[in-house]
């Protein structure tokens, strides 16, 4: 199912048990209507397509990308994690990614398999008595 930003059904797809998530996902975008807006032409696609990780294949990236939907935040999530590792190594430090706790399990969990030298901490982690100097900012503006 690929819904709206609210919860509303955009397309539905039912599959047998043993099809992968990643095989269904070109039916369901081709199944997306028209979306109506209050200016210009209908749209035909979303802009933007977020999925759970059972879609994060390089197959479905690039599918998206052809239609003109760009594939989301785990992307760009990972490409500027890696930037901001690489500018901490430049510097000679140890690459620590700082994160809320609820998190810490989930972010290090994703950034393993890509980033293995980096340091997943929640800010709970870290005592009172250390200094933070920060050196990037991944997912906002520096």
């Amino acid at each position: 199912m690929i819904t709206e930003r609210t919860g509303l059904p955009l397309s539905v797809g039912i599959s047998g048990a043993n099809l992968h998530d990643s095989q269904a996902l070109e039916p369901l975008v081709r199944g997306i209507p028209p979306i109506r807006s209050r200016r210009g032409p209908r749209r035909r696609r979303p802009a933007k397509l977020h999925a759970d990780k059972g879609y994060d294949h390089r197959r479905c990236r690039q599918e998206c990308r052809e239609r003109g939907i760009e594939p989301g935040l785990a992307d760009t999530l990972v490409a500027q994690t890696e930037v901001a590792t690489r500018k901490q190594e430049q510097m000679g430090l140890v690459p620590v990614l700082l994160v809320p706790a609820p998190l810490r399990t989930l972010l290090s969990r994703f950034l393993r398999r890509t980033l293995p030298q980096l340091k997943v901490l929640s800010h709970a982690e870290l005592p009172d008595s250390k200094t933070i100097r920060v050196t990037s900012l991944v997912g906002g503006q520096a």
